[in-house]
C-alpha cells in the first residue's frame, strides 16, 4: 500500500470517527424504570439513565408493585383486600361482588342500606343514606325513622312535649297527648264523699289500658260492661258501668293532663243503681277528687 493510499484511508476513518462523535453528542438521555412485572409500569425506585429504552424499562414510573402484574394504575379494583390501582384506597368501587352484594373486608357481602344518625340517638335520617355491608359505618344505622337528625330528643321514642309546638316522637301530630296501649292506674283520694253518709275511701289502685277503639280494659272488681273515653287536648272524658251481682254502677270523670307531673288530675261522679240496670233508681252517688297516673 502506497503513502498516498494511507493518507486516503486515515481520512476516511477519521470522518467516520467523527460523524459518529457528533451523533453521540447529540443524543439526550432519559430515565427509565424497571418493569420487573411487564404490565407497561415501572418502579419509581429502579431506574437508569439512558438514551434508548434498555430492555425490561420504561418510561413510566407509577407502579406501586412492580412484582405483581394485576397491581398497577390502570387495574380494576377487585374485592380481595388489595389496592390494586394504588390510589390509597382498599376495594373501593369493587364490581366483582354484582348487584345487591358490596366489598367488605376482602369478602363479597349482602349490601345493607344505613342512615346518617348525626345527633346520636339511634334513629336515622331517611333523607341520608349509604350502602354498606355488615358492619356499619360510623355514625349510621339501620333505622331511618328521625324526624329531626340534628336534635337527639326528638325521635320516634321521646315523649311529646305537649306546648313547644314540635313534633317530638316523629308521628306527624304537634303536642299530641298519647294515652293508649300503656297501662295507667286508677287512684281515689280519701276525701271521697257520698250521698248515703258514706265514704268510698282512697284504696289500693286499679289499674287499666286505653284502648284504641276509645274503650278501655278496667281491673274495678265486677264485670265491667261498657266504657268509652274521650281526649280533647289535654281533656279527658271517661265513662265506665260495671256490674256485681247485685247491682249497676256507673262512673263518670273528667280530668286534665298535667306535664310536669304526667298525670291527669280530676274529680269524678260515681253512682249506685238499685238493679243491674242504669235505667234502674239510684240507690246513691259519690263525688271526688281522682289522679289517672303511669
Amino acid at each position: 500500500m502506497t503513502k498516498h493510499t494511507h493518507i486516503i484511508a486515515i481520512i476516511i476513518f477519521s470522518f467516520f470517527l467523527l460523524n459518529s462523535c457528533s451523533q453521540d453528542d447529540t443524543c439526550t438521555e432519559q430515565a427509565w424504570y424497571q418493569d420487573s412485572d411487564g404490565d407497561g409500569f415501572g418502579n419509581l425506585s429502579n431506574s437508569k439513565q439512558s438514551c434508548t429504552q434498555p430492555e425490561g424499562y420504561v418510561s413510566d414510573n407509577t407502579d406501586f408493585d412492580d412484582n405483581n402484574s394485576t397491581s398497577n394504575p390502570d387495574a380494576i379494583e377487585l374485592c380481595n383486600g388489595i389496592d390494586d390501582n394504588g390510589n390509597g384506597i382498599i376495594d373501593e368501587n369493587a364490581t366483582i361482588c354484582g348487584e345487591l352484594n358490596v366489598c367488605e373486608n376482602g369478602t363479597c357481602v349482602t349490601a345493607v342500606i344505613y342512615y346518617k344518625d348525626a345527633d346520636g340517638d339511634l334513629f336515622g335520617n331517611p333523607n341520608d343514606s349509604i350502602i354498606a355491608g355488615n358492619n356499619a359505618p360510623t355514625n349510621y344505622v339501620i333505622d331511618n325513622t328521625d324526624c329531626d337528625d340534628m336534635n337527639s330528643s326528638i325521635n320516634p321514642e321521646a315523649k311529646e312535649n305537649l306546648s313547644d309546638s314540635v313534633d317530638n316522637n316523629c308521628n306527624g301530630e304537634v303536642d299530641e297527648l298519647i294515652i293508649t296501649g300503656e297501662t295507667w292506674f286508677f287512684q281515689r283520694d280519701d276525701s271521697t264523699s257520698c250521698s248515703n253518709g258514706g265514704s268510698l275511701g282512697g284504696g289500693e289502685p286499679y289499674d287499666f289500658v286505653f284502648l284504641n277503639n276509645n274503650t278501655v280494659s278496667f281491673t274495678d272488681p265486677g264485670s265491667l260492661s261498657s266504657s268509652s273515653f274521650n281526649l280533647t287536648g289535654a281533656n279527658l272524658t271517661l265513662e265506665m258501668v260495671y256490674l256485681t251481682e247485685v247491682r249497676a254502677y256507673k262512673f263518670i270523670g273528667n280530668y286534665v293532663y298535667s306535664e310536669s307531673t304526667r298525670e291527669f288530675l280530676g274529680s269524678f261522679i260515681y253512682t249506685a243503681y238499685e238493679g243491674l240496670n242504669t235505667n234502674e233508681d239510684v240507690k246513691w252517688t259519690c263525688e271526688g277528687s281522682t289522679e289517672i297516673f303511669k
